[in-house]
């Protein structure tokens, strides 16, 4: 026989706890009606804090909007050096911003030669924003602006620092050139030879692999004796398969053999003939 079901009883809320509860806020209407000026002060204090948030806020992004505009017209002045110093007044702008302005402006400033103000804003940007993406280029410019200077140990130390630091940058992928430029300035012409042929592999098709080809043409014709080893590789003998087998009714043909072709020589002429023997740094930065 199936058994009736009891029914489960609900537990009463205790009439004391709902008194208690609703008198909480009770208490809480009490205390504004018999204190209206403390809780007009609180709630003003509140709405105040809110208030100034939301403004701070505002200013803030006006403040962006004021900076990014300042800085869009100070790019469209014509003069470098004009450009460089607008650019130098929004070096306090938005935190966003602050990293561009500085690079821009060291670039703008190497440009116009003013070689001081490109060299403090290049060693800000290194110092303030390592992990900024054209950082590596201003770092570079460093290199630049010391090789200018004909101080080329210190040059030579900044184009490795921009390996060393940022070696998966795009401007670390060039800095065999500006390396080997240095040490042939420095009479360190095996160092040279070794920069600009890794250039080469580290930059194929590149218009920087053609500079390296051409500063290592250049040291070839004046100094043949840093590719003595080089020539002097013995040819890989032809295979047997690859020779055509003689026969008696063969002769000696009348023709003389053609001349080996001169090392250095060229079909194309050097990007860099006609200059020094080492070429100086670009006259702005790219």
């Amino acid at each position: 026989m199936a058994k009736k079901r009891r029914r489960k009883r609900v537990k009463a809320q205790p009439v004391e706890q709902v008194v208690e509860t609703k008198s909480d806020f009770a208490a809480l209407a009490d205390y504004v009606k018999q204190n209206p000026v403390v809780s007009a002060v609180v709630a003003a204090f509140i709405i105040g804090c809110a208030a100034i948030g939301i403004f701070y806020r505002l200013h803030s992004l006006a403040k962006v909007r004021s900076s990014a505009t300042a800085y869009a017209r100070a790019l469209d002045l014509e003069d470098a050096a004009l450009r460089a110093a607008e650019l130098e007044s929004l070096t306090q702008a938005a935190e966003t911003l602050a990293p561009e302005v500085l690079y821009m402006m060291g670039e703008n400033a190497f440009e116009a030669s003013d070689y001081d103000k490109a060299k403090a804003a290049f060693e800000q940007l290194r110092d303030n924003y390592p992990d900024y993406e054209h950082t590596p280029d201003g770092v570079e410019g460093l290199g630049f602006i010391a090789e200018n200077a004909a101080d080329y140990e210190t040059a030579l130390a900044v184009y490795n620092e921009v390996v060393e630091r940022w070696p998966g940058s795009f401007a670390a992928k060039r800095q065999n050139n500006n390396i080997g430029r240095c040490c042939e300035r420095l009479a360190r012409l095996d160092k040279a030879v070794a920069a600009y042929q890794s250039q080469q592999t580290a930059f194929p098709g590149s218009a920087e692999e053609r500079y390296a080809q051409a500063a290592l043409e250049k040291l070839r014709a004046k100094h043949p004796e840093l590719f003595a080893e080089e020539d002097a590789a013995p040819l890989e003998p032809e295979s047997e398969l690859d020779a055509a087998p003689e026969t008696p009714q063969e002769t000696a043909s009348d023709e003389a053999p053609s001349p080996a072709p001169q090392h250095g020589a060229s079909a194309d002429t050097s990007p860099l003939q006609g200059q020094s023997e080492s070429a100086g740094p670009p006259e702005s930065l790219q």
